[in-house]
C-alpha cells in the first residue's frame, strides 16, 4: 500500500513505480517457483488528494500509474479520505493555493491480516525482500 496523487511529478510517481516493479519482482519469483504464487501483493494507491483525485478519475490513475488488473487506485470523500490517512498514520501537508501535497515516500507491506508489517521508503529490490519477510 503507498500513497500518491495524480498531480504530482515527483516523488509519487517514483514510489507507484517502485512499488510495481516490485510486484513485478515478486511475480518472476513466484513464476520461477522461488514463491508462493499467493504471496505476490497486489498493489493498493491510496489518493493523497481526494479534492482533484476524484473516483470517477480511478480508472485512468491506475492506468497513469502502471497497476494491473490485481491493482487498485482508491479515493472517496475528502474527509472519508483524511480519516483513512490519519488511522493509517500517514504525514501529509497540503498547500491550499496549489493543492500539492508534500509528504514521505511511504510504502506499507501488509501481512496476511491486513496488518501494516513493514513500512519503507525503499526501492523495488527492498520492498521485494520485506515482501518475502511478512
Amino acid at each position: 500500500m503507498t500513497f500518491a496523487f495524480a498531480h504530482c511529478r515527483s516523488v509519487c510517481p517514483l514510489v507507484v513505480r517502485e512499488a510495481v516493479g516490485a510486484q513485478r519482482l515478486l511475480r518472476e519469483r513466484a513464476a520461477s517457483g522461488a514463491l508462493a504464487r499467493e504471496r505476490v501483493p497486489r498493489v493498493v494507491v491510496v489518493t493523497l488528494d481526494p479534492w482533484r483525485d476524484t473516483t470517477a478519475r480511478l480508472p485512468h490513475l491506475a492506468r497513469e500509474w502502471g497497476l494491473g488488473e490485481d491493482g487498485f487506485a482508491l479515493s472517496g470523500g475528502v474527509d472519508e479520505v483524511n480519516a483513512l490517512l490519519d488511522r493509517w498514520g500517514v504525514a501529509r501537508e497540503r498547500d491550499a493555493r496549489t493543492g500539492d501535497v508534500a509528504h514521505p515516500p511511504l510504502v506499507y507491506v501488509l501481512d496476511a491480516e491486513g496488518r501494516i508489517a513493514f513500512a519503507s521508503t525503499g526501492g523495488r529490490a527492498a520492498l521485494a525482500e520485506l515482501v518475502s519477510r511478512s
